[in-house]
């Protein structure tokens, strides 16, 4: 490429910039301080048709402002049901190969506090209480859904982890990484890290945000479902646009969606457990729009296997919609 293109590309690229900017710049609008989100997961939506592994996930999140010392506070309270089953249903169907993963429903609910230090900066954290096993009614919703769509069901699930009741504590903390203190740009990396306990989960997760388009400070971004506020006032961009990359290396030390109970490990032989994978690397490609009341995501994630019996990594896509009030 020449000279000369390559100066006509630069300054095209400051003049869409320049349009962008204009168009979303921030501007006071009535806040809005609640926000209700929902968000489904299935690896069905890459029209795979392979049906396995972390199969499905079914969340309802409501999210609420609050400000504390000129500090903002965001609490949410969330209920989730996630499915887990091995690699791939029709093989299983028909016989030709035995599970690779154990099969798990897990329903819970969800408080959590992020605190935002300053506008760039969250500290986080969640208490988690869940069920597995026929309280999970996993099996049931599966069983449900899969003939309703005339779809066989998988032959599995009289293997699944058992019955078990668990709490998990998380801690997390982002801190968004800029080069400029300008209020416009079109490149962010945001680095994050967390850390659960409990009896259910441990695990650390270390990952970070590259984020390409137009987008709020943390403290205001639906990349944290954060465009709300307590304030009767409050700057937000027109609109947030934006696509990004999520890799995350994660350090399993017990899962009981392959386990069981930490306390009460499964000692039925009919029961399928698997050792959970010290490491395990994690994939997000997506895109999030945001404007006015409503947001959206769309994200791609794949992630290297999580048991050591497990064969192939596993794949899905997200899907989220919320509306602020």
């Amino acid at each position: 490429m020449s000279f000369h293109e390559l100066f006509i590309m630069k300054y095209l690229f400051i003049l869409l910039f320049s349009f962008l900017v204009n168009t979303c710049k921030a501007q006071t609008n009535k806040a809005y301080r609640n926000t209700f989100a929902i968000t489904t997961d299935n690896d069905a939506y890459l029209l795979a048709a392979k049906d396995g592994y972390y199969t499905n996930g079914l969340f309802f999140q409501f999210s609420k402002a609050f400000a504390k010392k000129n500090l903002k506070i965001i609490r949410r309270i969330e209920v989730g049901q996630e499915l887990y089953n091995s690699r791939d249903r029709l093989s299983i169907i028909r016989q030709l190969e035995d599970a690779d993963r154990p099969y798990c429903g897990y329903l819970f609910t969800k408080y959590t506090r992020d605190k935002f230090i300053n506008s760039n900066q969250l500290f986080g954290y969640s208490i988690e209480a869940g069920v597995t096993g026929k309280w999970s009614l996993g099996e049931q919703f599966q069983s449900w859904y899969h003939g309703n769509i005339g779809v066989n069901n998988f032959k599995h699930w009289g293997m699944q982890i058992p019955n078990s009741f668990g709490m998990n504590v998380t801690a997390k903390y982002a801190n968004t990484i800029s080069s400029s203190d300008k209020q416009y740009q079109l490149f962010k990396i945001v680095p994050i890290a967390e850390a659960t306990l409990g009896n259910f989960f441990i695990n650390a997760k270390a990952g970070a945000y590259f984020c390409m388009g137009l987008f709020e400070k943390t403290e205001n971004s639906a990349l944290f479902n954060a465009r709300i506020s307590s304030k009767k006032e409050t700057k937000f961009l027109k609109k947030e646009f934006f696509f990004y990359a999520y890799p995350q290396l994660i350090l399993q030390c017990y899962n009981a969606t392959l386990q069981g109970d930490l306390f009460n490990q499964p000692k039925d032989t009919a029961v399928f457990t698997a050792s959970p994978k010290v490491f395990v690397f994690q994939q997000k490609l997506g895109m999030l729009y945001a404007t006015g009341r409503w947001q959206g995501r769309f994200e791609m994630v794949f992630q290297s296997q999580e048991a050591t019996t497990q064969r192939n990594p596993a794949s899905y896509i997200r899907l989220q919609i919320g509306y602020s009030y």
